[in-house]
C-alpha cells in the first residue's frame, strides 16, 4: 500500500482476501483524505463502500488513467522481488517480515541523505 508522498506500508500476508484488505486500509489510511487506486483485482471492489476507489484494468491494457495507475507500488514489489533473488536468495517464513520492513525503509528513505537515513536508524534504535 502506497501512502500519498510515495511513502510504502507492506507486510507479509498468508492470505489475500477482501477482509484483510478492508482491515489493511482502514488502519493504515485516512479515509476522509485519501482516495485508493488498484488493479482489477476483485478483493479490492469492497473499497469503493467507505472511500474514493478507481481501478484500471490490466486484463484490458488498462495501465493508467489520468492520475490513476499502481505503477509505483508495482515498482516497490519489483524491489522486494529483486532483493529476493539477487541480494537475500530465500525468504524464511521465520523472517519475511523483516526481510519486507527492509525493503520499505529502503523505499520510504530513497530521497534522504545518508546523513538523514544514518540519523533515521539511530533514532530507531533508541526506542528498542
Amino acid at each position: 500500500m502506497e501512502k500519498m508522498g510515495g511513502g510504502v506500508i507492506a507486510l507479509p500476508l498468508t492470505e489475500f482476501n477482501q477482509k484483510q484488505v478492508k482491515e489493511l486500509v482502514l488502519n493504515n489510511v485516512d479515509i476522509d483524505k485519501s482516495e485508493v487506486y488498484t488493479d482489477e483485482y476483485r478483493v479490492y471492489n469492497s473499497l469503493k463502500t467507505f472511500l474514493p476507489h478507481q481501478q484500471v484494468n490490466h486484463a484490458r491494457k488498462e495501465y493508467v488513467r489520468g492520475n490513476v495507475h499502481t505503477n509505483s507500488i508495482e515498482g516497490f514489489g519489483s524491489l522486494v522481488k529483486r532483493a529476493h533473488y539477487g541480494q537475500h536468495h530465500h525468504y524464511s517464513k521465520k523472517h519475511t517480515g523483516l526481510y519486507i520492513a527492509e525493503a520499505v525503509f529502503k523505499h520510504n528513505h530513497r530521497k534522504h541523505t545518508p546523513s538523514e537515513v544514518f540519523n533515521s536508524v539511530v533514532s530507531g534504535l533508541l526506542y528498542v
